[in-house]
């Protein structure tokens, strides 16, 4: 990877990165075939609008950022 500056930083600090490259926590996707053939006309053509139910966490790091020296 060819990160510098700022973005190096926001690299070194994500909890996904372990020093060489970024890992997945949940481990790998496992798909079923059955369902992604079952669910992919839905998705191309099912034209329904689907919305979260509550408002979607999000998370802001700049204060963690800022703890680790890192300038916003």
């Amino acid at each position: 990877m060819n990160f510098r500056g700022l973005r190096l930083e926001r690299v070194r600090a994500s909890k996904q990165f372990d020093g060489s490259r970024f890992r997945n926590p949940a481990g790998p996707w496992k798909v079923e075939t059955g369902r992604v053939l079952r669910l992919l006309p839905e998705l191309l053509f099912g034209g329904a609008k689907r919305r979260p139910k509550a408002t979607l966490p999000t998370m802001r790091p700049h204060e963690a950022w800022g703890l680790m020296g890192i300038p916003r």
